[in-house]
């Protein structure tokens, strides 16, 4: 509570002449502008200095015009504004502005000697709101984003934005615009999101995440924590923020942040497995190895390639059906990384299959040299493609309906002797049904062939390889792009065959694996 003591003698505006002496002190004098060279205003969290004398006399002014009054120091709170001026040799006054009776019309100044003064609160804040004291407002501008990524931090500053505050005389003001600030990047080598906050906490945040023009993420701030980069690269972050005036009172408006992460994955290795039943296939992942050499060494028969993929670099692993149960050693090792692994192959029992083929049919195709002596000549050079660009996308399809009725790696009896393992699928169905393409990729061959009737083989992608035997006619030619699902022929009996039917089969170059793992799983991730 305040409680005015001003004499009847001040109020009447008199003048105290001393005993002795004929000097005037005029008491309500409780800020001397005259000598002050600059002045030190801390508001909030900013600390300003003003050296414009008008200013500083204008304030003077109102506050002198004020009357000291005796307050009750139990309902003080803290000051709204604390002023230090320095004057002509090193003269310092101090003064604390404070509004906890605006419902009054007053505000009050507290001077150094303890006195409290009473001032025309509108004329007060009607000044400190122009523009003399527009520097008191200086933390009240768009507010600054820190990201934290891998224990490295660093201010980012909006791109753009609309922002407006609260000066003393209860107006908003629109903040200067933006100038742009320069790009932002960070380097990481770990897939971590990066932490975003902000020096003044928004009452909403939203995050979209590109990479490589796709959009991976876009959320809240609270859903992005989830978020993890998922290969290798530059991510580009776009970060909107909203403060509401309902929420903060004082502040209100919008900003964009933008910045990028180039996420470049520390050098390693990493194997798809180490436990597998021969005739399947591991795939080697090698992460930041960008055009480094890289050296297997293995007991399997297998010449391994490395191609680009995405971020990284990948190669298939194919574990022929012909190896031994056992535990193989795989070493790895480039310029920066290296890596050993065991792989355990399971011992996996293969189906005997027992045929009783046609005599004529066996000694014009299987059994005939000129039919074996074609098929190598034409289809052995093809084994080694291995298109550098990777068309096949998530799991392969089966490629015609039907009864499988022999298994992959089947061994077989032909006519009481025994013939090569069986390199894929036979699928039994109508002749004539239509055979589709199992995945996107690039046609090898298209051609009647006396072993294996009409026949396409279509190159996939770093090795990887579909066959198809049999069929009673084709769709495509050689030198063809299909698409996953494409009619690339039609189910007969051509070639060594014992009824309609379709040899499907798969292969990473000359190795046959089961073709039923890549249809009921992705191969690459």
């Amino acid at each position: 509570m305040v409680k005015r003591i001003i004499s009847a003698l001040l109020a009447a505006g008199l003048l105290l002449l001393p005993l002795s002496g004929c000097s005037i002190l005029k008491l309500n004098k409780a800020f001397d502008s005259s000598a002050v060279v600059s002045a030190t205003f801390i508001y909030g969290k900013s600390s300003v200095l003003i050296s414009d004398s008008g200013a500083i006399a204008q304030l003077a002014a109102v506050v002198n015009s004020g009357h000291p009054v005796t307050v009750d120091t139990l309902n003080v709170s803290t000051p709204l504004v604390q002023i230090s001026t320095v004057g002509r040799g090193d003269r310092v006054q101090t003064l604390s502005i404070y509004d906890f009776a605006a419902e009054s019309g007053y505000a009050y100044i507290l001077t150094q000697d303890g006195t409290y003064y009473e001032v025309n609160r509108a004329e007060l804040f009607k000044l400190l709101s122009g523009d003399s004291f527009s520097a008191l407002y200086s933390e009240h501008s768009l507010p600054s984003a820190t990201i934290s990524a891998e224990g490295k931090l660093g201010e980012l500053l909006p791109s753009d934005g609309v922002w407006s505050y609260k000066r003393f005389d209860g107006n908003f003001y629109d903040a200067p615009p933006l100038t742009p600030p320069q790009p932002y990047k960070y380097v990481i080598t770990t897939p971590a999101s990066p932490d975003i906050t902000f020096s003044l906490a928004p009452t909403s945040v939203t995050v979209k995440v590109v990479h490589k023009g796709k959009e991976l993420f876009s959320g809240s701030l609270e859903e992005f924590k989830g978020f993890k980069m998922s290969s290798g690269g530059r991510y580009e972050y776009t970060v909107n923020a909203d403060w509401s005036e309902a929420a903060l009172k004082e502040l209100r408006g919008n900003a964009l942040y933008t910045f990028c992460i180039d996420y470049n994955p520390a050098a390693s290795f990493e194997l798809s497995a180490t436990e597998s039943d021969p005739g399947e296939t591991l795939v080697i992942y090698a992460r930041g190895l960008a055009g480094k050499q890289i050296t297997v060494n293995s007991p399997f028969k297998f010449e391994p390639e490395f191609f680009d993929y995405d971020d990284m670099r990948v190669c298939l692993f194919p574990l022929s059906y012909l190896n031994a149960a056992g535990t193989y050693t795989l070493e790895l090792n480039a310029e920066s990384a290296y890596a050993k692994y065991a792989i355990t192959l399971k011992d996996k029992k293969f189906e005997i299959q027992e045929l009783t083929v046609d005599s004529k049919t066996a000694n014009s195709t299987i059994k005939s040299d000129e039919a074996n002596a074609e098929f190598t000549k034409v289809i052995q050079p093809l084994k080694a493609v291995r298109d550098k660009e990777k068309y096949f996308q998530g799991k392969f399809i089966m490629p015609v309906s039907g009864e499988i009725t022999t298994e992959f790696g089947s061994a077989r009896s032909i006519n009481g002797t025994l013939s090569e393992r069986h390199s894929g699928i036979d699928i039994a169905a109508k002749r004539g049904t239509k055979v589709k393409a199992s995945g996107a990729g690039r046609v090898l061959y298209a051609g009647m062939l006396k072993l294996t009737g009409n026949t396409v083989l279509i190159e996939h992608g770093f090795g990887l390889k579909t066959w198809y035997y049999h069929m009673d006619s084709l769709n495509v030619k050689t030198d063809d792009r299909v698409q996953q699902g494409d009619v690339i022929g039609k189910v007969g009996s051509t070639g060594f065959s014992t009824g309609p039917h379709l040899h499907f089969a798969m292969s990473v170059n000359g190795v046959f694996i089961n073709p039923n793992t890549a249809i009921k799983n992705v191969l690459i991730d």
